[in-house]
């Protein structure tokens, strides 16, 4: 990808098809990363989630691709409100477990898509496991164990960050 690719790709965080939302009310944190997006359709599959993130500069180390750190704080963030918009589970989530594998790099201006899987769940853990995704070319896989109350509810209204 040549350098005017990256930064057109990079000036157009969201990808215009028009059915990604910003997710709000992440963190003061993941607010201070990015902005990352949830699909606002149907869910493809029960069980399924999908988020996504374009990689900025800002998100880089030297070479430049997506920082390894930032893949794995967004795997655990889009994790989590993947069990908050499939399961229900309320907040807070905080996280038991986080497993990563590395598979690829990220590299600077692509759109990254998320597929979410919440596994199980039971009275005060959920389980969940994703793949990030460059197009097709798989760029990470983790899986995750989150504590939660217990309690069902307005749960997707929290995921969305409304």
């Amino acid at each position: 990808m040549d350098d005017s690719a990256i930064a057109d790709n990079c000036d157009r965080p969201v990808p215009p098809d028009g059915r990604w939302r910003a997710i709000g009310n992440a963190g003061s944190f993941t607010d201070h990363c990015g902005t990352f997006y949830w699909r606002d359709a149907e869910l493809e599959e029960p069980g399924d989630a999908r988020f996504g993130f374009r990689v900025e500069q800002h998100h880089c180390n030297l070479r430049p691709t997506g920082h390894g750190g930032l893949l794995a704080m967004v795997a655990d963030v889009f994790m989590a409100r993947g069990a908050l918009l499939v399961d229900g589970v309320a907040t807070p989530l905080p996280t038991i477990s986080l497993t990563i594998d590395y598979l690829a790099p990220a590299p600077l201006g692509a759109w990254i898509e998320a597929e979410v899987v919440v596994t199980r769940t039971t009275r005060a853990l959920a389980f969940v496991r994703t793949m990030l995704f460059d197009g097709d070319v798989p760029l990470l896989q983790a899986s995750a164990v989150f504590r939660h109350s217990g309690a069902r509810g307005a749960a997707e209204t929290q995921a969305k960050g409304s």
